[in-house]
């Protein structure tokens, strides 16, 4: 058996066949093992974070410095589809947005790991995306922990489109009855 040794931030302080007595142990398979001794992988670029949903699983993922070199989703409008396996999905009601979270367990509490983080969203005129009718500020560690929220509308409109920023998330306006029926 081999573990990784770490501290209450999640910092790895090392990798050995054995458990430490003072910092916490997570089990790891050979392979993981032998991509940190050959230093295929550098401890100090990796952290280990808890799982939202499982209590005492934990996950180790990239230290991010800046999501700018993940980029999946370009500023702009955000496209509409019908389904989305994985990502953020804005779903439009009479009344409300429906914002859903359908990220890797590791995305999740890699986010949930860090301090709040707010992103703004831009609703347009799907028409004019310079017709500003509403914005939506959206706490991403909120949003990971609960998987979905609803945040009420201020408009009646219903042909509108969501603008964001770049993101290493993948992110979708899903095309619903009220969308259909408007």
């Amino acid at each position: 058996m081999f573990y990784i040794h770490y501290d209450e931030d999640g910092m790895i302080i090392s990798i050995a066949n054995h458990k430490h007595e003072t910092y916490s142990n997570m089990e790891i398979g050979l392979d993981i093992f032998n991509e940190f001794n050959t230093l295929k992988k550098q401890v100090h670029e990796y952290k280990i974070v808890n799982d939202l949903t499982i209590k005492g699983k934990t996950h180790i993922i990239p230290i991010h410095d800046s999501d700018a070199t993940n980029i999946v989703q370009n500023k702009g409008i955000i496209p509409t589809v019908k389904t989305i396996d994985n990502g953020i999905t804005f779903e439009q009601h009479s009344d409300f947005w429906k914002v859903h979270c359908n990220i890797s367990d590791s995305l999740s509490a890699d986010i949930a790991s860090r301090d709040n983080n707010f992103r703004k969203y831009f609703i347009v005129d799907r028409n004019n995306k310079f017709i500003l009718i509403d914005t939506l500020d959206i706490n991403l560690k909120e949003l990971v922990q609960k998987d979905c929220i609803e945040i009420p509308k201020t408009f009646k409109y219903s042909n509108v489109a969501v603008i964001s920023n770049s993101s290493s998330i993948q992110h979708a306006q899903l095309i619903g009855k009220y969308d259909e029926n408007n």
